[in-house]
């Protein structure tokens, strides 16, 4: 038990990278003192009403190390006055690592760096004298100016960022005539950084592995799996689904991924904290490609479900690893079967849609979230990422079967229930759409008879 939840000595103090609600109210349980360093876009973008459990030091961008130093400084504060250095925001991991080395606390690796957990091709390069399978890949530092028929293996193949996130920008490609289509979209949205990899498509099922690290062992480690591979809800406009496994019922899949795991993490020298690790696997045959990791809990409710299916509070362990304190990993599995589904609306300007209680409403749903306020404008494109979403929901149903029903039906009901202006300049296409939602407005042309009339 550490000190802050013990009652005696000083409270501990966390330097928390990004705004992150759930981390702040296990904090606030463990007795943690907290100080958080946010983007202002982020804080003013915040859910919460009331905000007066925290006050935050707000920088341009809390991935920028310099900017996190300047807030720090401003506040008069010492880095050496903190026990921790914690985030879950991919894109400040680099900015914690430094912070932690800066305050002197406990390091996400074995090697100092986590450059390996943010780039894609290092992440690769340094998986590729292990027994890990990866797929081949190539790293181009200019994707416009790479030709696709330099490659010594032949298509499908897969365009992704370097240092992105949630399948942003990314693209599969079946031909060079795709390939230049994909180039020409990315041309138009990322000119600004064209740092890539281009992999082989790899098929099966997507699945992922999200855990608990503390000095270089799993102390916990579960599985899940995707509905359909990410890109290909992403392609599609589908809604993300993802459900946790029952350990128990699939106790086979967890004895051959478990070693996987296990040998991933040591190549990549994964040292203390959470762990988000995504990988395609055949159960027929029990292969495991590797697909990419990060040192950082995973989105898509990944807290939520582990709360729900094993009685895990993945937050609270890793706030622990951060201190240096090993985590209690003890878990209590449910008999249920839990899983997540993203609730999206058509592309065009949200003008209602339901909220968490109606959502909550809805059979099997134990918990919900809604990301997208009215007046929000949904689009597709090569900057879509799956973390885009107009809601999620937590979903418990007694069996998968019912599970997987309860989720579709959700969806449906989701898409009925929302009001959603379509993307058209097309006159009789939102003529058509305004008798149906606003019929009282929609009187048609009517003719002056005059005064008389």
């Amino acid at each position: 038990m550490s000190e802050a939840n013990s009652g005696s000595g000083p409270t501990q103090r966390v330097l928390m990278v990004g705004l992150d609600w759930p981390a702040i109210d296990a904090a606030a349980r463990m007795g943690l003192d907290v100080v958080v360093i946010c983007s202002s876009k982020a804080w003013k973008a915040s859910f919460r009403s009331h905000r007066a459990e925290v006050s935050p030091l707000l920088v341009e961008d809390q991935s920028v190390i310099d900017q996190c130093l300047s807030a720090i400084s401003l506040a008069g504060l010492d880095l050496e006055s903190f026990s921790g250095v914690y985030t879950t925001d991919e894109f400040s991991i680099g900015a914690a690592d430094r912070l932690a080395e800066l305050a002197g606390t406990p390091r996400m690796t074995t090697n100092g760096s986590v450059i390996q957990f943010r780039d894609k091709a290092v992440q690769k390069m340094s998986l590729s004298g292990s027994t890990v399978r990866t797929a081949r890949a190539v790293h181009v530092h200019d994707i416009l100016a790479f030709d696709p028929a330099s490659l010594d293996w032949s298509g499908p193949h897969v365009l992704k960022p370097v240092a992105s996130a949630g399948t942003m920008h990314t693209a599969k490609v079946a031909s060079a005539g795709e390939f230049s289509e994909a180039v020409g979209r990315i041309r138009g949205t990322r000119a600004e950084d064209l740092n890539y990899v281009v992999e082989e498509f790899v098929t099966g099922e997507e699945w992922i592995a999200d855990g608990i690290i503390f000095d270089g062992k799993i102390e916990f480690l579960s599985f899940s799996r995707y509905g359909e591979p990410c890109l290909d809800s992403l392609d599609g406009g589908r809604a993300m689904t993802m459900q946790k496994l029952d350990h128990g019922m699939h106790r086979v899949h967890v004895e051959r991924l478990t070693p996987f795991v296990h040998d991933a993490l040591a190549a990549l020298g994964a040292l203390n904290g959470a762990f988000h690790m995504e990988f395609f696997y055949r159960p027929g045959d029990g292969t495991a490609i590797f697909g990419e990791c990060g040192i950082r809990r995973g989105g898509a409710f990944t807290y939520e479900q582990l709360l729900a299916k094993y009685s895990f509070n993945i937050v609270e362990a890793a706030l622990r690893c951060c201190l240096g304190e090993r985590p209690d990993c003890a878990t209590v599995s449910s008999p249920s079967a839990v899983g997540t589904t993203q609730l999206l609306n058509v592309p065009g300007t949200v003008l209602s849609s339901p909220s968490y209680l109606n959502i909550e409403a809805q059979p099997d749903v134990e918990f919900a979230r809604v990301f997208s306020p009215p007046g929000s404008v949904v689009a597709q494109g090569e900057g879509h990422g799956t973390h885009i979403r107009s809601a999620e929901a937590l979903v418990v149903s007694r069996t998968d079967a019912e599970l997987e029903a309860s989720i579709r039906a959700l969806q449906e009901w989701f898409h009925e229930a929302s009001v959603v202006v379509p993307v058209t300049q097309d006159v009789a296409e939102l003529r058509q759409w305004q008798r149906k939602h606003f019929p009282e407005s929609a009187a048609g042309d009517r003719t002056y008879v005059g005064l008389d009339g």
